[in-house]
């Protein structure tokens, strides 16, 4: 397996160096919590909210760069430099159908071989199933907060990214580390 991730890395750092483009930045995108929120999901019954890992799709624009996110779990995906706007999906009051978030995206201009941490949250809100709203957070966090959150996660397994954007992914078993010294991703 570890095998297969290298080739991967290897072939998806191959491909942009053939290809001449400019180098791309790196964006990990990751769902960190509790494992069952049974504690979280219970308050929520009586206080009407909770904060949860995410688990849905995630757009670039109207583009969907990953299928399904899993709760606890990362993908580092290589994307262009340049602005990007990064947005969840939300379930709303009587619908089981999950719909691209309108509001709560998040606005980034991507620099050149730099790395970006991005976490991604679903507060619920209401009552019981019927009467709840999910809504999807996204946050810039810096590299050492984003390892704090992040680093018990495991990776993002293929079914979850889109086949169109598979060569795109930084094949990593562990969640990436800061660089010595570093105080801040970029």
């Amino acid at each position: 397996m570890k095998g297969l991730l290298v080739s991967a890395a290897l072939f998806v750092t191959f491909r942009g160096v053939v290809a001449g483009q400019a180098q791309p930045a790196l964006v990990t995108f990751y769902s960190a919590g509790c494992r069952f929120c049974v504690k979280e999901l219970m308050a929520d019954e009586f206080a009407g909210s909770a904060i949860v890992p995410y688990g849905g799709a995630v757009y670039d624009g109207q583009v969907k760069v990953l299928q399904a996110m899993a709760p606890n779990r990362f993908v580092t995906v290589r994307m262009s430099p340049g602005p990007h706007s990064f947005a969840g999906e939300n379930m709303g009051y009587f619908s089981l159908t999950r719909k691209r978030a309108k509001k709560g995206s998040l606005s980034l201009t991507l620099q050149p071989g730099q790395h970006y941490f991005v976490s991604l949250l679903t507060k619920d809100k209401g009552v019981t199933f019927w009467f709840r709203r999910f809504t999807t957070i996204l946050a810039e966090k810096d590299c050492q907060e984003a390892f704090k959150e992040g680093a018990q996660t495991e990776p993002l397994r293929p079914r979850g990214i889109r086949k169109d954007h598979l060569a795109d992914v930084q094949a990593t078993v562990y969640f990436p580390a800061c660089e010595a010294g570093a105080m801040s991703s970029h």
